[in-house]
């Protein structure tokens, strides 16, 4: 009787202990290449400034590096490159362009799929006049 209840016990500790929670699945990355697919502008004060466009040729491609860094090109080559870091759906950036200037640095609220990026900007600069939304497609 001894065996079968230590027999039992162990059975039912291998049973609980081998079964796992599945984990949930993990946001795909930004890392990786995008094409723009469209820019909006929206909720702006002016409705005329309201619109979208899409990009059916020579439309700007983002590269982003696992490093941090990335490049902006389209077919007259490269346009940028910049830096970059995600902290959950905040994306931020710096910006250098190739024909010169001053860097520019932007935050973006960013949605991730495995086939699309969705990048927002709220214009607060100028007293949150327009949101402008970029769509990306995974390449």
């Amino acid at each position: 009787m001894m065996n079968k209840s230590l027999t039992c016990a162990i059975l039912v500790l291998f049973i609980v202990t081998g079964c796992s929670k599945k984990d949930d699945p993990a946001t795909p990355s930004i890392v990786g290449t995008w094409v723009t697919t469209s820019a909006t502008t929206s909720a702006c004060e002016d409705p005329n400034d309201n619109g979208t466009e899409i990009c059916a040729s020579s439309c700007n491609v983002y590269e982003y590096k696992a490093d941090g860094t990335g490049t902006i090109t389209n077919s007259s080559g490269t346009l940028a490159t910049f830096t970059y870091s995600v902290s959950g759906t905040t994306l931020t950036t710096t910006v250098t362009y190739a024909g010169g200037g001053a860097p520019a640095s932007g935050t973006y609220q960013i949605t991730v799929t495995a086939t699309t990026l969705t990048r927002v900007y709220e214009d607060a600069a100028s007293g949150g006049l327009c949101t402008f939304t970029w769509t990306y497609a995974r390449q």
